[in-house]
């Protein structure tokens, strides 16, 4: 039904085999413009009006395009996994940034988000899909000021669906199992990130929240050395440093050990050890 005139092994193949043929241009009986690759001696069932003939063509030189570095660059990020697990790392890049200053993961994160931007709109994304991750990141974030669980699981359930929702399939022409693998593998990927930012952003605030001992509240629970008569203040040495003292339970004599168990000012608070 001249659907297919050439079948070729490869490039070259269909060169030569082009090179014996012309590409005519001609009119029907009824007076439609038509095209035809016919053999040379061959006539089209009409007047010609161009012809097009391919004489050299098996000589030419092949020249091989690759992908330009963008084009490789345009590719991965249109990767539906990829800019999807771009947008939930930088989400969560960001905000440990925000909360643990100094490491540089607010610009990291920053950078991320902007690539899986850039990625979704090659794809093409659900306004819903996206809106629920942002959601559940929210949600998340919250779960720092409650610390039950409840609304971290939560959250995680929302940038999961989310990530289901965001690329639309129909547009792809996907299989049912290729679906079904990219949706699993979303899935599973917002999980793990979500519970090992989620983790690291609870350590971090945890941490946050324990008080800096330094200076002279240091040297609460310290033991020292009476270098005088403590009546009820004198002079000790603990840690290698002379401080003055005051006694809160009695005189203590030169030579006896002490314990600091708080300070006015400069002057720290001491006591005799329980066991001496």
């Amino acid at each position: 039904m001249h659907v297919i005139e050439i079948i070729a092994e490869n490039v070259r193949d269909l060169l030569i085999q082009l090179s014996d043929r012309l590409l005519v241009r001609y009119r029907d009986p009824s007076g439609e413009v038509r095209w035809a690759l016919l053999a040379k001696g061959q006539r089209p069932a009409g007047p010609v009006e161009s012809v097009i003939r391919f004489e050299g063509l098996k000589a030419a030189e092949l020249v091989e395009v690759g992908p330009t570095v963008q084009e490789r660059l345009l590719l991965i990020l249109s990767n539906p996994l990829v800019a999807d697990l771009l947008l939930l790392i930088g989400l969560f890049a960001l905000f440990a940034g925000f909360k643990t200053p100094g490491m540089g993961l607010e610009l990291l994160g920053t950078v991320l988000i902007l690539l899986a931007i850039l990625g979704f709109g090659i794809i093409g994304v659900e306004h819903a899909g996206l809106l629920l991750i942002l959601i559940g990141f929210g949600i998340a974030v919250a779960e720092l000021k409650t610390h039950v669980g409840l609304l971290l699981l939560l959250g995680l359930v929302c940038m999961a669906l989310g990530s289901l929702l965001i690329i639309p399939m129909r547009e792809w022409w996907l299989s049912l199992s290729e679906a079904a693998r990219i949706l699993h593998t979303i899935t599973v990927a917002a999980l793990i990130v979500g519970v090992s930012f989620g983790l690291l952003i609870y350590k971090a605030a945890r941490a946050q929240e324990r008080k800096v001992r330094v200076g002279v509240e240091a040297l609460i629970g310290a033991r020292g050395l009476a270098l005088a008569d403590l009546k009820p203040e004198g002079e000790i040495r603990v840690r290698g440093e002379i401080w003055r003292a005051r006694s809160v339970e009695g005189d203590i004599h030169r030579g006896e050990e002490v314990i600091v168990v708080g300070r006015e000012g400069l002057v720290l608070l001491v006591k005799r050890p329980k066991e001496s």
